[in-house]
């Protein structure tokens, strides 16, 4: 019995896929839920792009949660503050898909 692809060629296929699948999940959920730790970590990388303090007592999101985590934190997130907050919502969690498929197929 011959297949007509590679085993290799099946995994990216199977795991490009779930990644499309996963992609399609999150937009919807991220239209629908709070981002509360995400918010927070957003509006710092915002603050440190601007040239704010990061740690400006300013509250963020709903449930007014504060920003005091340490300065790299903020500074990770700061190729997401590039974008306007849906869509670097969406980079982020494209990035953990991405992330979690690299580590199941290693």
């Amino acid at each position: 019995m011959r297949y007509v692809f590679s085993k290799k060629t099946a995994y990216f296929i199977l795991s490009f896929s779930i990644f499309l699948l996963s992609i399609s999940l999150l937009f919807i959920q991220s239209l629908r839920r709070d981002w509360h730790d995400f918010d927070v970590f957003y509006h710092a990388a915002s603050s440190a792009l601007a040239g704010k303090s990061i740690y400006n007592n300013i509250n963020v999101g709903r449930y007014n949660l504060p920003f005091w985590y340490p300065p790299w934190t903020a500074w990770s997130y700061i190729p997401y503050a590039i974008w306007p907050k849906q869509i670097s919502l969406l980079l982020y969690q494209a990035t953990s898909v991405i992330c979690a498929i690299l580590v199941i197929n290693s």
